[in-house]
């Protein structure tokens, strides 16, 4: 396997790459609705999670995002943003596969501290995936269609969710309501399926194409600290992190509050996240076309 970067691209080994971050995607959605949302959440509560754990459940993805700057010292030490990505999310979606593997290699199954255990190395390692991936996609996609593209993108994982989604949640209502015993087999196979789905993501991105970059050999602090003397860039972050914060705040709960006040079948809870997919779906278009003609900010 070859991932050294390249000293240039040509027009169409881009375009060729484009088309595979966009089958990347296509991938790691598929294994996204697998193994998280609502339905991590009906399995969390199906293994008798608690609230904090539900909470801790949600704020992983975002607490390990701090291990972002290892990524920034791997690149900047080996030069290979694809190397780093490649491995990263190999090493982020085994512990997908060992999820799903637990019921059928010991008789107690998994228990939800396993789940929180092994679902932690699946985001610190998809962490440093995703920090080394966005730097090397800002390299490969043209500039003057930046927006477009990853609105184009976007709207076509979506769609993809939006239809894997409906179909797990029949499938799951099916075997809650006539096989409840297999419901937790269920949920490893989603698990095993979502696994393979990551892996073949990752094999997806080391057939990318990555434009060899040229980094600044600056001290890790001193690099984190450079954006913090920007005003704007101050700005986005107190906005981003007001924003995270109030999203973060009671939306973990809402698929909780649903299945035991309510007792809404999958479904119906399904149903309601799919409506601002849709939406999404529908205004992405527009956003990423006025992106490119007026940035973002405007």
């Amino acid at each position: 396997m070859n991932l050294k970067p390249s000293d240039a691209l040509s027009v169409k080994e881009v375009n060729r790459g484009l088309n595979l971050v966009v089958k990347d995607g296509l991938a790691a959605e598929a294994m996204s609705v697998f193994t998280g949302g609502t339905f991590l959440v009906a399995m969390a509560v199906m293994l008798g999670a608690t609230n904090f754990q539900i909470g801790l459940l949600a704020a992983l993805p975002t607490l390990t995002n701090i291990f972002q700057l290892i990524a920034i010292a791997l690149v900047q030490r080996y030069n290979n943003r694809r190397a780093v990505a490649v491995f990263s999310n190999l090493f982020a979606r085994f512990p997908l596969l060992i999820i799903g593997s637990l019921p059928f290699l010991f008789s107690t199954g998994t228990s939800i501290q396993v789940l929180i255990f092994l679902l932690f190395f699946h985001y610190f390692f998809g962490s440093v995936a995703g920090a080394s991936w966005n730097s090397w996609m800002k390299d490969l996609v043209p500039e003057e269609k930046l927006g477009s593209y990853f609105s184009h993108r976007t709207r076509i994982t979506q769609t993809l969710n939006v239809i894997l989604s409906l179909l797990l949640a029949l499938v799951l209502d099916y075997i809650k309501k006539y096989y409840p015993q297999q419901e937790l087999m269920t949920y490893s196979i989603m698990f095993i399926t979502g696994g393979v789905f990551g892996i073949l993501g990752a094999y997806v991105l080391s057939k990318t194409p990555e434009p060899k970059s040229f980094l600044p050999k600056e001290n890790l602090l001193k690099l984190f600290s450079k954006p913090l003397k920007d005003k704007n860039f101050r700005n986005l972050l107190l906005f981003n992190s007001s924003w995270t914060f109030a999203l973060n705040l009671a939306t973990p709960f809402f698929t909780v509050y649903m299945m035991n006040n309510f007792h809404l079948p999958l479904f119906y809870i399904i149903g309601f996240g799919i409506l601002s997919q849709l939406a999404g779906i529908t205004a992405v278009k527009i956003w990423g076309k006025y992106s490119d003609r007026f940035s973002n900010k405007t």
